[in-house]
Order: structure tokens, then C-alpha cells, then sequence
């Protein structure tokens, strides 16, 4: 195996784990209730739904429809909202019935088992669809480099996560399908161009030189976006030795170390912008003991230690731990938190839609984690009519199964630079009071599907601390346990 082909999978794997733990949309949403009230309800109005943005402010001309399809199980169904976002109770709603509401430019929502109620709907907006997404470029600083001291300094620049990545995880918002071509050794090589190389010196056997400041990442909207950029090392010769004994490139996290990194906002309001960042703001020392519990042997498990910044959160360290294994993870502060990832081993190093699959814990760090896990669920299937069936799952002693979510995406390729990649673009959210067996549609009567390939990810969505959520993308913070799959279509 050539050293450049094997550092490039050191660094691909680097990006890969370092994030992927966190991962479960990329928007960043996550803080709001939806499916109650929210916001100042004008009380002068009569008891009805409000449909409301992101920013509160009123959609008129939204459109509801109260059931499984029109005029079922009552006529006059289908609503609009006026100008105020508002629609009247309608007469003949009398039970529990599935609420779904559309505007221009925001995602469908579907809301089950909901009854009668005056209440608030906060619908979140679509993603743009852009000819060329808002690129971010320019140089990671603050790297403390010595050279040939046996360790390779890197960095990773990624937007930051919020809670509600917890639910749902798109790889290449953080693991760049772009690559920036490098040359070690006399051989090219292509660099996810989102991690970094600062110029170093090292040896393995004879010398090496890196040389790649610059980093590539890009967004699907613009505005004020979080950016992390993490700094890390991993030893060069430990590390290729393992890969010439064709060791599992997932089994190499072990080997790389998150010490710290920065923060920073930056407004993007032009397709291109330049900005530099520093890797020395933040200091990952503080420790917190994780014991893994007993796993199956065809199941892989990785934790990540979690800082939190209001409602963002930062990966600062990456393990694999064995089953029944205590190992200390690293933390900002006390006040963090650890995720812990369970994962089929055969899906952990795989394009195949199937490695979606996952079981996740998040956990206070306080004093130490041992983390419990829903069973991993097996794929979805689609039925003739349209419907998911959902695998049923065993609950666990303690975990209560507080909703359901899902979420239908239509598959894109977009350009980002100058290639094309894969891009979700969420059209259709769905939420439920429980763990759903069978997710029907309800037929909208201006049709349910945008054309082209469809990606239907389920979550059956825990909690330690509660037994029931308001539904919506706020239910999040009360979630500690999600299990995780997927369908394409």
C-alpha cells in the first residue's frame, strides 16, 4: 500500500469519526416548540390553528388539512389560513386526527394523533436549492507545530451541530465530497477539502512533508452559520503500521487525539467568502469515565465527548470502547456531555444505504456514563400503497418511547465547487406521540411526492427524563435515546 493512499484514508477517517458520532438534517433548528403554543397568541381571535415561520411571523395562506385525505373524516377539510396565519376550529373535528400543514418555501409537516386545540404550528424552511451553494474558504491558524516529533497536526473544519442533529445526520455537510489535490512523496493525492495539514516536517522512513492550510466547506443557505474548526494529531507511524496490517480504518480513532479548537460566526451573503480560523481558542482537559455496557459481538460501539454553546454543540474527543470497557473521554468543562454510538460492525465502514442504521444515548458527563441502548432497527420496508412499515423494537427498562420521527427527502445532486454530490433536501417532516409500527400518509390534494429518488429516514425517539414531549423539533431536548434507519425510493 502506498504511504499517500494510506495517509489519505488516515484523514478521511479522521473526518469521518470525528463527526459521524454526531450525527444523527443539516439545518440548525432545534429550538422551538411546534404543535403548541408558542410565541403571544392574539386571544381576540377564535380558537383555532396558527401557523406560524421560524421568525413567528404569521404564514398566510398556509394550507391544513385535518385527516387522512379531503373531506375525510369530515368535509371542508382542507383549510388556508387568512391573513393572520389563523384558521377556525372546524365543527366537525371531533377526534384525534392527523394534522398536516404546508406554505411556500417551508417543509411539510405532518403532526398524528392530534385533537382539537388551539395551538401554534411552527413550520422550519426548505433548504435553498441554489445553482452554486455559499462556499467558505481560507486558512486554519494556531497550530503549535514541531517537526518530526512522530505526530501529524491536523485540522477539521465542520458547521457546528445542534441537539437536533441527534435525530438525523447528513455525512457530507461534514465530510467533504471535495477534494484538494496533495502531493507527499511524489505521489498526488486527493484531501477532503474541508481538513487541513498545516506545513510540517516528518519521517517515516524517509522524509514527509505536508503542506495544505486551506480548508473548502459549503452551505446550503446563507446568513449567520457557527463554524468549528477542530486541531488534532495522530502518530504517523503507529497509525500507517496498523494500516499495512489492514486494520479497519474506524478502528484507528483510538489513535487520534481532539485537544481543542475555535469557534466562529460568519455571515455568508455572497456565493464565495473568505475567512480564516483560529484552532487555539478552545482547551479539551477536562476527563469523564465512560463504562460501555455488554454488546453484541457483530456490534461496533464509539462514544464522543460533546461541548455545549447554547444550543450548538462541539465534538472533543472520539473512542472506540469494548464491550464492558471503562475509558476516559475528553471534555471542555463539566458541563458537557458524551453521545454514545452503537452501530452493526459490518455497517461502520460502508456507502450502503443500510449503514444508517444506528442506536444512540446522549448523556450528561457529570460524574460518568453508562450508557443503555435501544435495540439497532432493522430497515424499513414500503408497501404497495405507500406506507412505512416500521421494524417493531423491545423497549428498554427505563427508556419511556416518547415519539416518532421521520423525515422524506428528495435526492439531489448539487454543485458544490466543481463537482456534483448528494444532497437530502427535506420536504416532508412527520412526528407522533409514540413509536409508530405503520406510518400512512395522509394524501395531500396537491400530491405527496416531489419526483426523482426519495431517502425516508425513521427515528423511534426515548427518554429517561420524561414520558411525554410536545411534538415538533423542539421534543429534542427532552430525547436521551434515538434508533435510527432508513429507505430509499
Amino acid at each position: 500500500m502506498h504511504l499517500g493512499l494510506q495517509l489519505k484514508g488516515v484523514v478521511l477517517t479522521a473526518a469521518f469519526i470525528s463527526i459521524h458520532l454526531v450525527g444523527c438534517t443539516p439545518d440548525k433548528s432545534g429550538r422551538f416548540e411546534s404543535g403548541q403554543p408558542v410565541g403571544v397568541i392574539d386571544t381576540t381571535q377564535t380558537p383555532g390553528l396558527n401557523i406560524v415561520g421560524e421568525d413567528l411571523q404569521p404564514l398566510a395562506g398556509a394550507k391544513i388539512l385535518i385527516g387522512q385525505d379531503l373531506n375525510d373524516p369530515f368535509l371542508n377539510n382542507y383549510m388556508v389560513a387568512d391573513s393572520s396565519g389563523h384558521v377556525d376550529l372546524p365543527s366537525g373535528w371531533q377526534d384525534a386526527q392527523t394534522v398536516t400543514i404546508e406554505a411556500p418555501n417551508y417543509i411539510r409537516a405532518s403532526y398524528f394523533a392530534q385533537t382539537p386545540a388551539d395551538r401554534t404550528y411552527r413550520l422550519r424552511k426548505k433548504r435553498s436549492t441554489l445553482i452554486n451553494q455559499y462556499e467558505l474558504k481560507g486558512l486554519t491558524t494556531g497550530h503549535d507545530i514541531t517537526d518530526r516529533d512522530g505526530l501529524v497536526d491536523f485540522s477539521l473544519v465542520i458547521p457546528a451541530m445542534t441537539r437536533n442533529d441527534f435525530l438525523s445526520f447528513n455525512v457530507s455537510t461534514v465530510i467533504s465530497p471535495q477534494n484538494d489535490k496533495i502531493s507527499i512523496m511524489g505521489q498526488e493525492v486527493g484531501i477532503p477539502s474541508n481538513v487541513t495539514l498545516p506545513k510540517q516536517k516528518e519521517s517515516y522512513v524517509i522524509p514527509v512533508n505536508f503542506d495544505k492550510p486551506n480548508y473548502r466547506i459549503y452551505f446550503g443557505d446563507g446568513g449567520t452559520q457557527k463554524v468549528f474548526s477542530a486541531r488534532g494529531r495522530f502518530p504517523l507511524k503507529k497509525v500507517v503500521d496498523k494500516l499495512r496490517n489492514n486494520d479497519p480504518f474506524y478502528e484507528l480513532m483510538n489513535d487520534f487525539v481532539i485537544s481543542g479548537g475555535g469557534v466562529k460566526d460568519l455571515n455568508l451573503t455572497t456565493s464565495s467568502t473568505d475567512a480564516d480560523l483560529s484552532v487555539k481558542d478552545l482547551d479539551f482537559k477536562n476527563k469523564v469515565d465512560v463504562t460501555a455496557p455488554t454488546i453484541d459481538s457483530d456490534e461496533t460501539l464509539m462514544v464522543v465527548g460533546v461541548a455545549h454553546m447554547a444550543e450548538y454543540m462541539l465534538p472533543t474527543d472520539v473512542k472506540l470502547i469494548k464491550s464492558g470497557e471503562k475509558l476516559g473521554i475528553t471534555t471542555l468543562d463539566t458541563k458537557g456531555s458524551v453521545f454514545s454510538i452503537l452501530k452493526k460492525t459490518k455497517d461502520m465502514d460502508s456507502n450502503d444505504p443500510a449503514a444508517e442504521r444506528l442506536s444512540a444515548v446522549l448523556m450528561p458527563a457529570l460524574l460518568g456514563v453508562s450508557p443503555k441502548f435501544l435495540p439497532i432497527m432493522q430497515d424499513p420496508t414500503l408497501t404497495s400503497n405507500g406506507d412505512m412499515l416500521v421494524p417493531k423494537i423491545h423497549p428498554v427498562a427505563g427508556v419511556n418511547p416518547v415519539a416518532t420521527y421521520a423525515v422524506i427527502s428528495q435526492v439531489e445532486n448539487l454543485p458544490q465547487g466543481a463537482k456534483k454530490v448528494k444532497v437530502n433536501n427535506s420536504y416532508w417532516e412527520m412526528y407522533a406521540p409514540h413509536w409508530m409500527e405503520v406510518v400512512s400518509l395522509p394524501r395531500w390534494p396537491e400530491g405527496n411526492h416531489m419526483a426523482g429518488k426519495k431517502h425516508w429516514e425513521i427515528n423511534l425517539v426515548g427518554s429517561l427524563t420524561v414520558s411525554q414531549v410536545d411534538l415538533g423539533p423542539a421534543m429534542i431536548n427532552n430525547a436521551t435515546h434515538v434508533t435510527h434507519s432508513s429507505l430509499d425510493f
